[in-house]
């Protein structure tokens, strides 16, 4: 009987931790909005498609792919790190204008706008990289 009550209380505890007040975005009217929530799903997206088309691409070089395949997984990628950038570059805008705007989920966006940079600067050197490789490939005509 006593370690049941013990439970109960635990219960209750994380379930008033979880919805106090004070928590960042407890409330329905202090959820982000869908506009931040579709962008930084789709930079989540990007990323981990960049990260699969880089793998392919690797693994392509080792497992002696042909050339044309492996000149269609570049331009895939290249194409994934352009809108990894974008996309990257929208959410750090809205990011920016939500911690303005909202008074206490600052930390929130602050943490997501320095993931959506870290992911940009990763698509950035993707895209420069993959580019690179893609001119070379082409050779000298």
């Amino acid at each position: 009987m006593r370690t049941s009550r013990k439970i109960e209380d635990k219960k209750n505890y994380f379930f008033e931790l979880y919805f106090n007040d004070e928590n960042i975005l407890s409330k329905k009217n202090q959820q982000p909005p869908l506009v931040f929530i579709l962008t930084r799903r789709t930079v989540l997206f990007l990323f981990l498609y960049l990260a699969a088309t880089t793998m392919f691409f690797f693994i392509g070089n080792f497992q002696r792919l042909l050339d044309s395949n492996l000149i269609i997984i570049l331009k895939t990628a290249a194409i994934t790190a352009a809108a990894l950038m974008f996309f990257s570059a929208v959410g750090i805008i809205i990011a920016a204008v939500c911690c303005i705007i909202e008074k206490k989920a600052k930390s929130y966006y602050i943490i997501h706008a320095i993931l959506m940079t870290v992911s940009g600067i990763a698509g950035t050197a993707c895209l420069i990289v993959y580019r690179a490789v893609d001119i070379l490939s082409q050779g000298i005509n």
